[in-house]
């Protein structure tokens, strides 16, 4: 999905003229295609699912505000093994 929309976004940057789309709905059209199958949740799991959406707002909370050096430190570790930083 993600490259999807980046595949519909770069093409309408490129424009028509330049064998693109002009508009998000021509690019959309043309390039996506929804699926007949639905999921739906199994009301058993209620709980895990809940669960789930618990530990979701966590690390996102965790990783996504920026309220911790997490990101930063994995980013600089890479950086380390790839040998781009001693």
């Amino acid at each position: 999905a993600a490259a999807l929309g980046a595949a519909i976004i770069g093409a309408i940057a490129a424009g028509k003229q330049n064998g693109g789309y002009d508009d998000f709905k021509e690019a959309t059209k043309k390039m996506a295609r929804l699926k007949d199958k639905v999921y739906r949740p199994i009301p058993e799991n209620r709980r895990v699912y809940h669960r789930l959406y618990e530990i979701y707002l966590t690390l996102h909370d965790y990783f996504g505000l920026g309220k911790n050096a997490i990101m930063p430190d994995l980013r600089e570790l890479k950086l380390r093994a790839l040998g781009i930083r001693k």
